[in-house]
């Protein structure tokens, strides 16, 4: 019916009962009335055994406890364990679903065709090796999902602070998208006293990648940023404790080097977080016209030099440059 989620289920969702014989349907209690049969859910479920039955709603239902083990879900990885309550509200769960390295827990998870919504505050990624994907330790804090397990796509949005991940190394204000091909995100990182913005981040087991990100390394002045970069790939490696940064287009001064007033295009920094350096550096493919260094001062704006690396104390806002060519 229309009033059961604007008639989501059709046809496709129905209960087989075999040819049954009553009395007296007019006369008899509602409480009474009851069919067993086979519940079919469209490949939502696998089909289980159940007795239909009047609900506290005055609908044809039934509640249905799902065995130890769990339901497969849409005939894919994803895996639900708790109860299952057909009525007027539609199908509605309460339990948890396993689905690649993450868990969530939630009393109304709200089966459609196509698929799962819900929103909890009970929810993590372990981190583990699945299939050859890499997935990081993540803590969900409250949040909604969106699952469309045919289009493989696990989206959960944060309703109220940030996500942790990496043992609450690094803090993600925006959406996280969980996949059989790992788990992706997009918004604002915060790790060990950096930011990336990106639309298009991979999170791993020890180690996160931006693309086309805008990122910053944080100084003792919070509107001057130690290094500032634009349209870079970050590759942040929290084992290495050190992150990469390269222009995503070849020749563009991208890194910007503030207390120094400098600019660079050099292809590759390395942020080494424990010395506190830059390290700069230029592969011999590489043209070095692509791969210069400016000043951004006004009594110097004029100066520019093309380099193949540098070195940049952070501690001491000292930068060295080397392979300069004349």
């Amino acid at each position: 019916r229309r009033s059961v989620l604007n008639g989501i289920y059709g046809r496709s969702v129905y209960f087989v009962v075999p040819p049954f014989k009553l009395d007296s349907l007019g006369d008899a209690d509602p409480a009474s009335i009851n069919f067993e049969g086979t519940f079919m859910s469209n490949g939502m479920f696998p089909p289980f055994e159940e007795r239909l039955h009047a609900m506290a709603d005055k609908s044809l239902g039934f509640s249905h406890t799902v065995p130890a083990a769990g339901y497969n879900l849409f005939n894919g990885p994803g895996l639900y364990k708790g109860t299952l309550n057909m009525d007027n509200k539609g199908l509605v769960a309460n339990g948890a679903i396993d689905f690649m390295a993450a868990r969530v827990t939630s009393d109304k998870f709200i089966f459609y065709p196509d698929s799962v919504v819900t929103r909890s505050n009970k929810g993590f990624i372990e981190e583990k090796e699945i299939n050859g994907i890499s997935f990081p330790q993540a803590d969900f804090p409250e949040f909604k999902i969106k699952w469309k397990p045919r289009a493989d796509d696990f989206a959960i949005t944060s309703m109220k602070g940030p996500f942790r991940l990496y043992n609450q190394e690094a803090n993600l204000e925006g959406k996280l998208k969980l996949s059989t091909k790992g788990l992706f995100g997009q918004g604002t990182l915060k790790a060990r006293g950096s930011e990336t913005k990106s639309d298009d981040m991979t999170f791993e087991g020890k180690e996160f990648t931006g693309r086309h990100s805008d990122f910053k390394v944080d100084s003792n002045d919070p509107l001057k940023p130690a290094i500032a970069a634009e349209d870079v790939r970050v590759r942040f490696n929290f084992k290495d404790n050190e992150a990469e940064i390269n222009p995503e287009v070849e020749g563009t001064d991208a890194l910007t080097l503030p207390y120094v007033q400098f600019k660079t295009s050099i292809p590759t920094a390395t942020w080494d977080l424990d010395k506190k350096k830059i390290f700069m550096s230029k592969s011999p493919d590489v043209a070095i016209e692509n791969s210069y260094f400016h000043s951004t001062r006004k009594e110097l704006d004029s100066l520019s030099f093309m380099a193949t690396g540098g070195e940049y104390d952070i501690a001491t806002q000292t930068l060295k440059v080397t392979g300069i060519p004349y």
